[in-house]
């Protein structure tokens, strides 16, 4: 009788340790298959920040000084034509989507306060008209 128990008992635990052991090769294949999507993730947010600084170094050169001359000028259509004509991100990664608006906000704003400040720098770079005595 004590043969059967001391059977069983055993049986039982070598059962527990292999579900314990398989237990750990999921749990180790979870860990991997999320540092794997964590480092894909990072690797395209590293890459969006790069282009949309390329593309927001290009537009601080080549835009700044026609919204501003259109602000000059009295058109503010330029300037709601550009604020429209950003299109927003998509993604199906939340974490993904929310960086990189994130960082096209920050850069649409840099542009924006770039193009006011040249403004005020043009207008009071206006040349001072002289009486001749």
């Amino acid at each position: 009788m004590m043969l059967k128990v001391t059977l069983k008992f055993a049986a039982a635990v070598l059962i527990f340790l292999l579900n314990a052991c398989n237990h750990n090769t999921v749990v180790d294949e979870k860990e991997k298959n999320e540092h794997i999507a964590d480092s894909l993730t990072e690797a395209i947010i590293d890459s969006a920040y790069i282009a949309i600084n390329q593309e927001c170094d290009t537009l601080m050169k080549y835009r700044v000084p026609v919204l501003a001359d259109s602000i000059l000028k009295g058109d503010s259509l330029t300037i709601k034509k550009f604020s429209d004509s950003i299109c927003s991100y998509k993604n199906n990664n939340s974490k993904i989507e929310k960086v990189i608006r994130q960082l096209k906000a920050d850069c649409d704003a840099n542009l924006l306060k770039e193009t006011y400040k040249r403004v005020q720098q043009l207008q009071k770079a206006k040349p001072v008209r002289r009486l001749k005595r």
